[in-house]
């Protein structure tokens, strides 16, 4: 992910009573929060005390949606899976037949609460569509065959799921400066996860692309040229430092 570290903290945000099996969130998704809060604020947006709850329950479904979807590793159950996420976002509120999923109570649970969100918000028709294209994508980055064009659809990633991000977030104002920012901000992001992960995921046969010098120097020098990017347009000089020294995967948690 590509925001560093902070205090704030989600842990128990979307935690039912009647579920005892709730698992922890992972690190890169407790730091998003608030630096997404400190990014708006550079960019002279000041995000409603909604918005920042929004934000953060998106963050937890699409955590625990990524952990349970990294742990499969067969394509074809991958693909039954996020259609389930898409019918359970889509259903009916109330409606019991989402159970039939045979999801995991956890997903279940964050991706109600999401959807009640989202329903709040009006913007659940383009959140699907969105989520849609995330998964369409996704399954074609397993067969990518050219450098060029697995980095531009990392990219393209990034920035839809930055599109997710900036749609549970409820603008007074809405800032494009800062939208803009945001969806090329994530996009690197997402490119540096992908450059970490880039072993793991040849052996676990989520892409084609062979992890070599010559596709990891394609990546690295991507990534130079937009973090100078990001740098130049940053209202905060001292603050984008400090996301470029640290953005992508931190510290213990090796994210």
């Amino acid at each position: 992910m590509l925001f560093p570290g902070s205090d704030f903290d989600l842990r128990g945000i979307l935690a039912p009573d009647d579920v005892d099996d709730q698992s922890p969130i992972r690190t890169e998704y407790l730091r998003i929060v608030p630096h997404v809060l400190d990014l708006a604020r550079d960019f002279g947006v000041e995000l409603s005390a909604e918005s920042q709850l929004n934000v953060s329950l998106l963050m937890r479904s699409m955590e625990v949606i990524d952990r349970y979807f990294d742990d499969i590793q067969d394509a074809s159950q991958a693909t039954v899976f996020l259609k389930n996420v898409l019918l359970v976002l889509a259903s009916v509120p109330g409606v019991r037949t989402i159970q039939s999923t045979n999801l995991p109570q956890e997903v279940l649970n964050s991706l109600v609460v999401l959807r009640e969100v989202l329903l709040r918000q009006g913007t659940l028709p383009d959140f699907l569509k969105t989520v849609q294209e995330v998964c369409l994508l996704s399954r074609k980055m397993r067969t990518m065959k050219d450098t060029r064009q697995y980095i531009n659809a990392a990219l393209h990633e990034g920035e839809l799921a930055a599109d997710l991000l900036l749609l549970s977030i409820d603008l007074d104002e809405p800032s494009k400066k800062f939208s803009d920012y945001l969806r090329f901000a994530v996009g690197t992001g997402t490119l540096v996860d992908h450059l970490f992960d880039f072993e793991d995921d040849y052996h676990n046969h989520q892409t084609v692309l062979p992890p070599n010098i010559t596709n990891r120097s394609f990546m690295m020098a991507t990534l130079v040229k937009r973090a100078i990017y990001l740098f130049s347009l940053h209202p905060n000089k001292n603050r984008a430092l400090g996301y470029l020294s640290m953005s992508g995967r931190y510290s213990e948690s090796s994210v």
